[in-house]
């Protein structure tokens, strides 16, 4: 499924990308993916990362890396340098595909064994039509990582079966047959490069809906413009949209949004109230929150279409896939039991690239252990009240606090800190920092530039606070639930 779209010819004069006022057709798609694939035939080595921003280029070399029969890296174009080199390293890439723009980005620390390759070259070798390769179901075929300055860095290591199996569930969540007989347009709101990007652009691809692409920063006026341009039926990512709408519900806004009939979002990053609000407002606009990670390929429970919302939940669990809680009396799907959440079935990865140990803890008698803590009600919807794990969704990314906390205590700016979510003037989350600063003189605009040097720019905390220590518990560590002395 994640490749037969490739092969089925039937909608080649049909759009598949529309960027601005150009069109990629399909036809067009499938043969830079054809010159991407060929072009990879004589490399050496299994992993390639890709490193390019969201346009048909980013599908053309993802798509043509897997029908190369290589294992596809992405890589996120906001992270930099530093953070690229501890995930190629760590990921045992070979070749980096990129474009001239972002290939600085690994000159720096590239070994001489890796190669860096540009899209523009494989273009420039002419297009082809792509070769129906071979997948077997135990292979992985991309790699998701998470970035970390210390090293510890995850790959999560996904096959052709997992990758299917989250698939079908978010296509079964969505019955486009029956909800879209007319099709649609679709503004996927996220880094491509993302478990959720990646499998909102297969989902598009495979029924043959076109992509909306959004140039530049998200800003609301850009979203309302590109829906009125290009008639956008559909849209997934940050629930930020959501709030942006609210707030501006009460304003003149002057472009047409009457086509959009449809807003999936991540779970649990916006309050329900907010989510209400939104029904109410508007009501022609079907909303579907959703729960996943990476590790799950990424889907895990997403709400029907057609039936009606429950703002405090995620929805349900994807065809093939079973939830239960883990409590301390045993796992159970018993209602209103809390405990960490537990999935299995299909799509669950086969396991992290090369870290047995972290596997064993991640994946036990069959069962991925998400390290989030939530309940299920009567009818099977989970509801999710916090993290085991102390990684925190800012912005629609994840972001582990020990990551930031390192970079600041390696620029010898602090003695000691803490790196918290809290919440925004909006009720969105919003990374925060308390800092036990090295020098009286310090500034929080230090720590920031410090941060932005090291770190993507959703990590770099918005608030910063400076304090006098920071609290500890009783093995002398950082007390997540505690507060500071200022």
């Amino acid at each position: 499924m994640i490749i037969d779209w490739i092969f089925d010819r039937r909608n080649d004069g049909a759009a598949a990308v529309l960027d601005g006022g150009r069109a990629v057709t399909f036809l067009a798609l499938r043969e830079k993916i054809g010159a991407v694939q060929r072009g990879l035939m004589n490399e050496q080595g299994g992993v390639i990362a890709l490193c390019l921003p969201n346009t048909e280029d980013y599908l053309s070399a993802f798509f043509g890396v897997i029908l190369a029969g290589r294992t596809v890296f992405p890589l996120n174009v906001l992270m930099t340098a530093h953070e690229i080199s501890l995930l190629i390293k760590q990921g045992g890439v070979s070749a980096v595909l990129t474009s001239a723009e972002y290939r600085p980005l690994f000159l720096e620390e590239a070994p001489a064994d890796r190669r860096v390759l540009l899209i523009e070259d494989m273009y420039g070798a002419g297009m082809r039509k792509p070769i129906l390769p071979t997948l077997d179901n135990k292979s992985a075929i991309v790699f998701l990582g998470t970035s970390g300055t210390t090293g510890k860095v995850k790959i999560a290591a996904l096959t052709k079966r997992n990758i299917e199996a989250s698939l079908t569930g978010y296509l079964s969540k969505m019955d486009f047959e029956r909800a879209d007989p007319a099709g649609g347009r679709f503004v996927i709101a996220l880094p491509f490069s993302s478990a959720y990007g990646m499998m909102c652009l297969c989902a598009c691809m495979a029924k043959g809906l076109p992509i909306v692409l959004l140039r530049g920063a998200f800003t609301p006026e850009l979203f309302y413009k590109t829906i009125a341009a290009h008639r956008v039926t559909h849209y997934e990512g940050s629930p930020l949209v959501i709030t942006f709408m609210v707030q501006m519900a009460n304003r003149a806004v002057p472009y047409a949004i009457e086509s959009l009939k449809y807003l999936g979002f991540g779970g649990n990053g916006i309050p329900a109230e907010t989510i209400k609000k939104m029904s109410k407002l508007y009501p022609q606009i079907e909303l579907s929150q959703g729960y996943g990670m990476s590790e799950a390929s990424p889907l895990i429970a997403k709400h029907q279409r057609s039936k009606r919302i429950k703002p405090d939940s995620v929805g349900t669990a994807i065809r093939g896939a079973e939830i239960v809680i883990r409590t301390a009396d045993g796992i159970t799907k018993a209602p209103g039991k809390r405990g960490e959440i537990l999935v299995r079935g299909a799509n669950v990865m086969r396991g992290y690239y090369k870290n047995e140990e972290e596997t064993q803890k991640a994946i036990q008698n069959g069962y991925l252990y998400t390290g989030d803590i939530g309940y299920l009600d009567r009818a099977g919807y989970l509801y999710i009240c916090g993290r085991k794990k102390n990684c925190m969704m800012i912005r629609g990314f994840p972001v582990q606090p020990e990551e930031v906390e390192a970079c600041i205590l390696n620029g010898s700016l602090a003695t000691d800190c803490k790196v918290y979510a809290g919440r925004d003037r909006f009720g969105n989350e919003s990374l925060c920092a308390r800092v036990v600063p090295v020098r009286a003189d310090l500034t929080a605009q230090e720590i920031r530039a410090h941060c932005r040097r090291y770190l993507a720019s959703y990590k770099c905390p918005e608030e910063i606070q400076f304090c006098a220590e920071i609290q500890k518990n009783a093995a002398g560590k950082t007390d997540r639930k505690g507060s500071e002395t200022t």
